[in-house]
Parts: C-alpha cells; structure tokens; sequence
C-alpha cells in the first residue's frame, strides 16, 4: 500500500528538475554565493587576533546587532565573525528560500494545472508532494555543499565550515517542511506565500525581543537554535537534530493532509464574498485596490510592529552605544539613536519596495491569466488602468512607509520621553521613499517589455539589502554601494541626504512611470 502511495516519486522529480530547474538553483545559488562573499570578506577584514578581539568588543556584543543577527558566539575566530554578519540577511532569506520552494513546487504546480497532468499518469497520491519536496532538497543539499566548500576555500577551518553549511542547509530544510505544510492548507500559492512569510516575520519578531531582552530561551524559536549549534566553536549536536525532526514533521504533515484533501482543495477555504458586488469593484481603481489590499494590509501589519519593536529598544540599543564611544567611531555615528532609526528605515524601504513589486507582479499575473483582457473589453484602456494601478501602488506604499515611521517614532517615545525620534524617523521615510518609488518605475517599465523582466526590480532591491548589511563585511567600494538607490541616497539621519542624487533618482523614476505609461497602450496583451 505505502509503495503504491509513492509510486512515480522520482518521475515527478525528473519533471521538476527538466522543468522548473532555473527557479530551483536560483535561490541556493544566490544564497551560497552571498555567504561565501561574506566569509571572504571577513577574512580580509580581519586577518589578526587583535581585530576581531576588537569586533568581539564592540559590534559583536551591542543590542541592536545581537537583536538583528542573533545571539552568535565564538566572535573572536574568523568563522564565528561570518556568522555574525550572516545573521540578519540570513535569518529572513534562508526561511523565505524554503517557504519559496516548498510552494512553488507544489501548489503553484497545482494552481496552473500541471499537476492535475501529472495525476492522470500512474502515479500514487503522495508522488506530487514527495517528488516535490525531494527535488527541492537537492537542490538546497547543493547549497550547502557549495556554501561548505566555498567557506573552505576562503580560509575558514574546513571542519567549521562543513558543520556551518549543514546547519543553514537543515534550517532552509525546515523552513521547506513548513512551506510544504503551507502549501497543503491553502486553496492557492498566494495565499499559501502569505501565510509562510507571516510565519517568518512572526518568528523573526519574536527572536528579535527574547535575544534584545537578554533572555536565555535556546528553544524559543527554530531562529534562536542557529547560534546555540556553535559551529565554528564547542558545537552542540541539538540544534541540527532539531531542524531536521522540524523538517521531517512539516513534510509529514503536508503528506497527512494531501491524502486527504481533494485536488485544488485546502483547509483555508477562502471566505465567500457579496452576492453582489459594489459598485466601484467595477472601475480600474476598485479593480486594482480589491487585488492589492490584502497584500498590503500584511506589509503594513509586518513593518509597523518592525517599527514598534525596534523603536522599543531604542533606549537599551543607544544606552549600550553611548557607552561605547569607540563603537561610535568605527560606525562613524555621531548619536546612537540615529543609527537605530537609519536601521528600522531601511528595512522598512526595503519591505515597501517589495510590497510595490509584488503589486506590479499582480497586475502582470493578471495579464497572463487573461483576466486583464476581460476588464479591457470593456470601456477601460491599458494606459488608464496601468496608470490607475500605479496610484494605488504608490498610495499604498506611502501610507505603509509613513505607518513605520510613526509607529518607530511612536515606541521610541514612549521609552525615552523625547519625541525627537519621530521627526528624525519621518524625514528618513521621506528621503527612502524616493528610492521606492524608482524600484516601483523599473517593474513597470519591465512590466511593459516583458512581465518575466520585473525580476529587475528584485535586483536592485536585493542589491539593496547587500549594501545595507552587508557592505563592510563584504568591504563594499563606494561606487558598489552607491549602485543601490537606497545607499545613493544618504543614509539619514546618521547623515544627511544627497540633494542632487534625490533629485536624480526622483527624474529617473518619474521618467520610467511616464515611458511605461505612453509604452503600454501601444502593444497587445500577452494573452486576452
């Protein structure tokens, strides 16, 4: 009977990998590259006892970089240093890497109906669900072996390196049982995205406040299990043990309720609407705030409670800084709150770029379905409900953007009794949103070439984020870094914004939002 069940396994993982093989090495590759970069980084950086006694004593041990990278130890060896400043990036692209996979490999198969094909041929049930999941953790075994070697390479202790990767590869692992378990319950891949990157952020969150408290709760979250793994160090067996039992229950799970749901079905059925629809659901504008409001109704939840915990912490995080004059020196800060804003803002202009991406990304899978076709059947032209969409994207992300800020400035306030922080936290919003309005341009200018080409707008978000935690490990050359819009702009308020480059980035994305605009109404839809 059990044979029966997995038939065709290994015929379902040839399919992916013939298939869907560029999204299946995309996210490891990426991933094991950047952390390789930052192993080499690193050992430049520090080549003596001396500096990375001094990295111990100051970045390695303050609030805001335990809060945002966790609790990491063996800070005076080159290894433990690199796992430090993998941290932040890490903990959110690891898990994100294997909600991606988990779901996109099995219910966005199932929503485009591939997989109703595949089940037509002598195949058992389970087949779908366990020739996804082990396409997917080859290709995150060949993460960790690239991720291993290529630490290897660089000069860290190989046997540290070997026990680091398998550790990041088990936690992409349990993350990919998780998305699977996602993808099972929910009737479509959107919502089943929605519902693993609620799970991360809320994880996230929950480390940020036990490791910023100065808690000792190991087992608090599958985040916090990381450092006590101590690769590089007294390495504890535990942590790996978890990850994978995390692993093997999400797969297990997702198996369980595979069995017994029907093909399209799910246990989050989705909530029936009006018999009759509203009115203004009928115009360009309803059309595109019905299809965008979840997903930034989730954004605004996410980076506003960003905001308000950071902004809890402001206190403690610039008490310890303060102390600190040399850490201010080498960060080449002047106030230690102004740093933790600059922290919280670019996160939240990172997180708005890719809210106004992935509402571009919506209005092109619109498009592909035919759907788009359909509302332009009617009295509605492609330049006026483009045109209608970007208002309503760019609405969006100001109000989110602008919500952060408040909330950080809020928090920070009711923890010091200054209201400084708030102002300080608007003016760098204002100064980010430039840069979010650019990313928004560049996917509808792809949107018009072609809609696969938004994915360069992920680029300079990506980059973004590279810069932003990345660049000293990495020791970034100022042109690199100015290649992120985010960086270009000045990082305020630590320091104060580049007037010229605003003014620049600002043209560049009103000249990209008005070529895209006059582009669109003269070419034909993909399909409709």
């Amino acid at each position: 009977m059990r044979a029966d069940l997995t038939r065709g396994s290994l015929a379902v993982v040839r399919v992916h990998w013939r298939t869907a093989w560029p999204s299946l090495l995309a996210w490891p590759l990426g991933l094991a590259l950047m952390i390789i970069a930052t192993g080499r980084g690193i050992v430049a950086l520090y080549p003596t006892l001396a500096d990375r006694v001094q990295y111990a004593g100051t970045a390695g041990f303050s609030p805001g970089a335990v809060a945002l990278n966790g609790r990491w130890g063996d800070l005076e060896t080159l290894g433990g240093i690199t796992t430090n400043e993998v941290g932040f990036l890490g903990l959110l692209l690891l898990p994100i890497a294997g909600i991606h996979l988990g779901v996109a490999r099995t219910r966005r198969e199932e929503d485009s109906g591939r997989t109703e094909l595949l089940t037509a041929g002598v195949i058992g049930r389970l087949a779908p669900v366990l020739g996804a999941a082990l396409a997917a953790a080859l290709a995150v075994a060949g993460f960790g072996l690239l991720t291993g070697v290529g630490l290897w390479a660089v000069g860290l202790p190989g046997a540290g390196s070997a026990r680091y990767a398998g550790l990041e590869a088990l936690f992409v692992l349990a993350w990919l049982g998780l998305g699977l378990t996602c993808a099972e319950v929910s009737r479509d891949a959107r919502t089943a995205q929605g519902l693993g990157y609620a799970l991360v952020l809320a994880v996230y969150l929950t480390r940020t406040a036990v490791d910023a408290a100065g808690w000792r709760l190991p087992w608090s979250t599958p985040m916090a299990w990381l450092p006590e793994a101590a690769p590089y160090g007294q390495s504890a067996w535990w942590p790996y043990a978890a990850l994978g039992s995390l692993a093997l229950t999400g797969l297990l799970v997702a198996s369980v309720v595979h069995l017994r749901r029907d093909l399209g079905g799910g246990l989050l059925a989705p909530r029936p609407g009006p018999r009759r629809g509203a009115a203004r659901l009928g115009t360009p504008h309803g059309y595109a705030v019905r299809l965008t409001r979840g997903m930034a109704a989730a954004w605004l939840v996410g980076l506003v409670a960003w905001g308000a915990a950071l902004g809890a912490l402001t206190e403690e995080m610039a008490g310890f800084a303060d102390g600190n004059p040399q850490l201010l020196a080498i960060l080449g800060v002047d106030r230690a709150e102004d740093l933790v804003i600059a922290m919280a803002s670019i996160v939240a202009g990172l997180g708005v770029s890719a809210m106004a991406l992935q509402g571009v990304g919506r209005l092109a899978a619109e498009e592909v379905s035919g759907r788009l076709g359909l509302v332009l059947a009617g009295r509605a032209t492609p330049r006026r409900v483009s045109m209608v969409w970007t208002g309503v994207l760019i609405g969006q992300a100001a109000v989110v953007i602008l919500c952060q800020a408040v909330a950080f400035g809020v928090a920070a306030a009711a923890v010091t009794g200054e209201w400084g922080s708030l102002t300080s936290s608007l003016g760098a919003a204002l100064v980010l949103a430039v840069p979010v309005l650019l990313v928004l341009s560049i996917g509808l200018a792809a949107l018009v070439v072609r809609p696969r080409l938004i994915v360069a707008g992920w680029l300079v978000v990506g980059w973004g984020a590279v810069v932003a935690f990345l660049a000293q490990a990495l020791d970034l050359p100022s042109w690199a870094r100015d290649l992120s819009p985010f960086a270009a702009v000045g990082q305020v308020p630590v320091e104060d914004a580049r007037g010229w480059v605003v003014a620049g980035v600002a043209a560049a994305a009103a000249g990209c939002m008005a070529g895209a605009s006059i582009m669109i109404g003269r070419r034909d839809l993909i399909h409709g």
